[in-house]
């Protein structure tokens, strides 16, 4: 997983490498400069420890800010820079049934996108979109990115996730979630969901299901240092537990 800045020129951008051992490093990588509201963590975890939760309770979806789900952008950075930093997830495609990695926006810095913003507030980008498409290229991340970083005017198709807040009770069964987390991500990343409360919840709530690639931003409450809280999850004898979520299922 990377994540870099479109800004300046091609020369100047290079993905920054991840920390987790489970990624391959890249020589020379820099890490991508700016911060995000999104927690930045490392590591895989092949499922929730032994985090319970049984019958799914009520879901609560809300939107985020902006009214539009999908639109088009067109950033000109022709003099200056795109001002995006950008998620993309290279290396865990295919890694689990239904994955589809997504290039995720990470961070609006200026430049371009920002004068975007400015001017178009009802199609701003903001921390969470995705870029489905960059000039016509689609696929995988990587493929997206790479276009992205190659122009100097790009149109971008962009998707906007729902954010879903999933609130249920635990009952002595682990999650079911197969996740994993690296540097500059936004969330913990959904591999694979298997038997368990959140595969029974998608049956029971089809169009606010969890699936692979989805994003898990809040675990009760708590969006920093969210990975840390994994180990905790799975002793606490708290009653519920609460997950926020951005889909694009």
């Amino acid at each position: 997983m990377w994540s870099a800045c479109c800004c300046n020129n091609p020369q100047d951008i290079g993905p920054g490498a991840s920390q987790a051992e489970a990624y391959s490093s890249a020589d020379d990588a820099r890490q991508a400069e700016g911060s995000s509201p999104f927690p930045a963590v490392t590591g895989v975890q092949d499922d929730f420890l032994e985090q319970e939760l049984v019958q799914p309770a009520a879901v609560v979806q809300k939107e985020l800010p902006n009214l539009l789900t999908k639109f088009r952008a067109t950033l000109d950075k022709s003099e200056g820079s795109f001002g995006l930093c950008l998620d993309y997830e290279d290396e865990l495609a295919g890694t689990g049934a239904g994955f589809k990695d997504r290039c995720l926006v990470f961070n609006v810095t200026g430049g371009a996108a920002a004068e975007w913003n400015k001017g178009h507030p009802d199609k701003a980008l903001q921390v969470g979109d995705c870029i489905a498409a960059a000039n016509g290229v689609k696929g995988s991340s990587k493929a997206v990115f790479e276009s992205i970083r190659k122009a100097d005017k790009v149109d971008l198709d962009v998707e906007r996730p729902q954010e879903i807040t999933v609130a249920a009770g635990k009952g002595g069964r682990p999650l079911g979630l197969h996740l994993a987390y690296a540097d500059s991500s936004v969330g913990l990343i959904v591999k694979q969901v298997n038997e368990g409360p959140v595969k029974e919840w998608n049956k029971a709530h089809p169009s606010s299901s969890v699936g692979p690639g989805d994003r898990i931003l809040e675990v009760n409450g708590c969006r920093s240092g969210i990975q840390d809280r994994i180990p905790e999850l799975a002793r606490s004898q708290d009653e519920n537990v609460t997950l926020r979520v951005l889909s694009w299922q």
